[in-house]
């Protein structure tokens, strides 16, 4: 009888327990899913998303009703089939991702169809971020006075040279710069590069200025387009292997990536001098100054049923926490308090190597250990003077690419590049927009 009595009691616990995991299973399954679309290059580029998973998992696991689902996405040549449209289109049926992280591929093309929520609106009730975020920065990826995409992090692309070469110039359009470097009598005046690499300098940050994306319309028949070609065009057609005497003094000017609080000590220290200039990119408007996209890029979906716990999911990635964490790995943060933080360490000299340059060939490297004032200013000016992002779209830019080699290779002329242009640009803006 008491053999019978336990099996009774261990048959009702296992009953009870196959019952709690079938509720567990039933609540779990009541959660209302966010799809966060991935965009990736290709199948093959499906790693490097960083800590996402991270807080993919923190948000599940504090969100009783809530959780993130991830579905990946593919940037194709065939536009039906590429990421971007496809999203589009189930947006548009009303379905799609509620969150969409373009990541490293972000491009203005992306979102100029304005099929994401302006997100200025999530910043201007969010007191804490408004005040600690950098707006320029901000405004500066804006599209129509929309913030259709955020990135989560940047660098800024800048010229360098000294100011007795350049003077205390802080802006110049492509006209300008190249009056500059012709009064100079260098050679090389911009860089050991041959003609592919020299024109895609002076216009690979403000392609965009050539395209009007709402309206479909393009303007590489311009005389600011048109001079870069010639002056690219001076220059060698390919590399000279044998050259290697090329040096940091034989350059005016020269290009920039700006990604931490040290660059400014580290542009002082190669070009010898503290007297340092940081005139931006040749625009024809603005400083030139130009914040490139790094890490996640998010936008959420204009058709989403969950976009305040959208916005709560890319929340995350503004947070204090995480712009430290991003900031330590080389880029730079949208919050102005870790800036600061970053800014005064780095003027503190404890003895500890905390960044070091490379010079010319020496492959010898060496090391700061802090930064001056001045070097702290410079920083500071160049961020709140940025007032443009580089979002130049791919396909655009491989097309000028393949035109423009015709024309330094001597095969055709400029009006024949310049027209071929306009017509395949025309195609394809037509078609995104």
């Amino acid at each position: 009888m008491r053999k019978i009595v336990t099996l009774l009691a261990i048959c009702i616990l296992l009953s009870t327990c196959s019952a709690c995991q079938t509720s567990s299973k039933e609540k779990t399954n009541t959660k209302k899913q966010i799809i966060l679309a991935m965009i990736y290059d290709d199948e093959e580029d499906t790693d490097g998303s960083g800590s996402i998973s991270d807080y993919i998992n923190k948000f599940n696991d504090t969100h009783e009703n809530y959780e993130i689902i991830v579905k990946n996405y593919y940037r194709s040549d065939n536009m039906y089939d590429d990421a971007i449209n496809l999203i589009q289109r189930e947006i548009v049926s009303g379905e799609g991702p509620d969150i969409i992280d373009y990541r490293f591929g972000y491009s203005l093309s992306d979102v100029i169809a304005e099929y994401t929520e302006d997100m200025n609106s999530y910043i201007s009730n969010d007191r804490e971020l408004q005040e600690d975020i950098f707006t320029n920065i901000v405004e500066s990826f804006q599209v129509n006075g929309k913030l259709l995409a955020i990135p989560t992090s940047y660098s800024i692309n800048t010229y360098v040279g000294r100011k007795t070469d350049l003077g205390s110039i802080d802006r110049w359009d492509i006209s300008s710069m190249i009056d500059v470097l012709d009064k100079s009598g260098k050679k090389y005046p911009i860089g050991y590069n041959p003609k592919s690499s020299i024109f895609a300098s002076l216009t690979y940050a403000n392609l965009d200025e050539f395209v009007d994306w709402g309206n479909g319309n393009t303007f590489f028949d311009s005389n600011s387009f048109r001079k870069a070609l010639e002056y690219a065009n001076r220059f060698d057609y390919e590399y000279d292997q044998n050259m290697t005497s090329y040096s940091y003094d034989d350059c005016v000017a020269s290009e920039m990536i700006i990604g931490s609080v040290y660059d400014t000590a580290i542009a002082e220290n190669k070009l010898g001098t503290n007297d340092v200039v940081y005139p931006g990119y040749p625009c024809s408007s603005g400083y030139g100054k130009i914040a490139m996209p790094w890490g996640h890029t998010f936008a959420i979906s204009m058709a989403s049923n969950y976009k305040d716990q959208s916005w709560e999911f890319i929340r995350q990635f503004l947070s204090i926490e995480y712009q430290e964490t991003e900031s330590n790995a080389m880029i730079l943060s949208l919050r102005k308090s870790v800036i600061d933080r970053q800014l005064e360490y780095a003027k503190r000299d404890d003895g500890r190597e905390k960044a070091s340059f490379q010079t010319e060939y020496s492959g010898e490297r060496y090391p700061i250990y802090s930064i001056t004032e001045k070097q702290a200013d410079d920083f500071l000016n160049i961020l709140y003077q940025v007032d443009k992002s580089s979002t130049v779209d791919e396909k655009i830019y491989t097309i000028v690419c393949e035109e423009t080699d015709a024309y330094f290779a001597g095969e055709k002329s400029m009006d024949e590049v310049i027209d071929n242009i306009e017509k395949r640009t025309w195609i394809y803006v037509s078609e995104k927009g």
